[in-house]
């Protein structure tokens, strides 16, 4: 399988320091002042499949364009009228793999599959011009999920490892 395309995205993240949220984000909506972002996408990949197992091996590149970053807090009143300082225009890069086995039948059932990815930013006026990981970047990512049956319950083990994940101070 394989695929090229192009996406536009007319929401934006916004990531505030001040935020009670939590690990909730807020999101904006694309304005006059604060345009689309545009991504091309690239995937190619291989899937395997029978009664018992199915195997699947992919590989992607995402470049995106016109990546929105807030510095500062926001104000939701500033949407339309946003000083060009709390506001920098960018790009980035994402790629990566993913390789996931999957057992379908049995007294034990489930999948295990392994996430490799990277995700930098470059915005020129943001760390001295240098590329940088993205803030949701997961380097690596195992997951596990074991599926057993038990008289009419299905009992399930979930297991996630990631690593990778970083904190950036803008």
């Amino acid at each position: 399988e394989s695929s090229l395309d192009k996406h536009h995205q007319f929401i934006h993240r916004l990531s505030d320091r001040n935020n009670t949220r939590g690990t909730q984000n807020m999101w904006l909506i694309s304005t006059r002042n604060i345009s689309h972002s545009q991504s091309y996408n690239y995937h190619v990949g291989i899937h395997l499949d029978d009664i018992n197992y199915s195997i699947s091996l992919s590989g992607y590149n995402s470049q995106i364009k016109s990546l929105p970053q807030f510095i500062d807090s926001f104000s939701f009143n500033d949407s339309l009228n946003m000083p060009t300082s709390k506001l920098y225009i960018g790009s980035g890069n994402k790629n990566g793999f993913e390789f996931i086995y999957r057992k379908k039948q049995g007294l034990i059932s489930g999948w295990i599959s392994y996430h490799m990815n990277q995700t930098k930013y470059d915005f020129p006026e943001i760390n001295n011009g240098e590329k940088f990981l993205a803030n949701h970047d997961k380097r690596h990512e195992l997951k596990a999920v074991i599926i057993s049956k038990v008289y009419n319950f299905d009992i399930t083990a979930n297991w996630v490892y990631s690593s990778g994940s970083l904190y950036t101070d803008l």
